[in-house]
């Protein structure tokens, strides 16, 4: 891993009748999902993945919902390249709030970014919108 990203989401949103949405587990499960999904084929193709690691934070009320994201930038693109890319992926889901800090991981602090995005315990990890390559 060498990318951390926080990722805000928006609290609710109006809906065509008029009337506001919560965000719920749901729509955080499918909004990660769909980032992860979007931002690996803008960086790598259809056919490739990239690790992907999604934790969410916040109880919505006192501390806003927003994920974090443990992700790989492959070689031969520029971090800034990279960022900009992952950026314009998530502005573009209807739950993602316009508040995104992208940073690389600094070398011998991948255990440090996996525990801090755990502080609030294992539910954090959103299995189902991350991936994890096997290793050999």
């Amino acid at each position: 891993m060498n990318v951390f990203a926080t990722v805000s989401l928006k609290q609710g949103i109006k809906c065509d009748d008029g009337c506001w949405a919560s965000i719920t587990n749901e729509h955080i499960t499918k909004t990660a999902w769909l980032l992860r999904d979007r931002v690996t084929k803008a960086v790598v193709g259809k056919k490739a993945k990239i690790p992907f690691l999604v934790f969410v934070e916040g109880d919505g009320v006192v501390k806003r919902k927003h994920l974090h994201i443990a992700t790989f930038k492959p070689m031969g693109i520029q971090f800034y390249e990279f960022s900009d890319t992952f950026r314009f992926k998530a502005m573009g889901l209807d739950w993602v709030y316009n508040e995104i800090d992208i940073r690389p991981i600094e070398a011998d602090t991948e255990r440090r970014v996996i525990a801090y995005s755990l502080k609030e315990g294992m539910g954090a990890f959103i299995p189902e919108a991350s991936f994890v390559p096997l290793m050999n």
